[in-house]
């Protein structure tokens, strides 16, 4: 049974006037129907991939999002990182079978872009 969903997220072009904008959506949906739903926010839980510039979100305040890696890029001198996005799972579902992990991507709805792009990396289900 699931305890846990690990999510390795970074930004593509997620330019400062997108910060605070809901630009995707993370859903675990059960077996039984249930859900749970995570907002995909510059500046809360999703920054640029590619530390330079002052036009872009460089931070993430959300304390369930850390960086798990840093180097260096093929594209410029710029640092590259990854952040890990962890979704605890709620005891009421702890018992319940994940099924269906959807990422939606609503950048061009909230910000008027296909930017920020959200990149996935890997997701992990930790359980029991």
């Amino acid at each position: 049974m699931p305890q846990s969903v690990h999510l390795l997220l970074t930004g593509g072009n997620t330019r400062r006037s997108c910060l605070g904008d809901a630009v995707g959506l993370v859903a675990l949906v059960f077996d039984n129907g249930q859900s749970i739903q995570v907002q995909v926010i510059p500046g809360w839980n999703l920054r640029e991939w590619k530390i330079y510039g002052e036009q872009d979100v460089t931070w993430t305040e959300d304390a369930n999002t850390q960086q798990v890696w840093s180097g260096g890029n093929r594209h410029d001198s710029g640092l590259g990182v990854i952040d890990m996005v962890t979704i605890a799972i709620p005891e009421y579902l702890a018992r319940r079978v994940l099924t269906t992990i959807e990422i939606a991507d609503h950048s061009a709805e909230t910000a008027g872009s296909l930017d920020p792009a959200i990149n996935v990396i890997g997701i992990t289900v930790l359980g029991e």
